[in-house]
């Protein structure tokens, strides 16, 4: 188990696109590294900073956006729905 001194924190250290505030956990007097962590972990999911990552990892053309969102804008009319 580590030990980290009580008031420390975790900040997200990747560039954030948008208006989208840095997430960060401050580990409290009696919690372990390991639960403070997984807390700051479930935060940055959240937040969408890893999707965000995969999606920017190579350049996409204008079109190439454009045909991936009509994409997903047909299997999104496609489904059933249900009120």
């Amino acid at each position: 188990m580590h030990a980290l001194e009580p008031g420390a924190k975790f900040v997200c250290l990747l560039p954030l696109r948008g208006k989208r505030s840095m997430p960060e956990v401050i580990i409290h007097d009696d919690e372990s590294f390991e639960r403070a962590l997984k807390r700051f972990k479930k935060k940055c999911e959240k937040a969408g900073i890893l999707a965000d990552l995969r999606k920017h990892r190579h350049y996409e053309k204008p079109s190439e956006r454009r045909k991936r969102k009509m994409n997903a804008a047909r299997r999104k009319n496609r489904r059933p729905r249900y009120a």
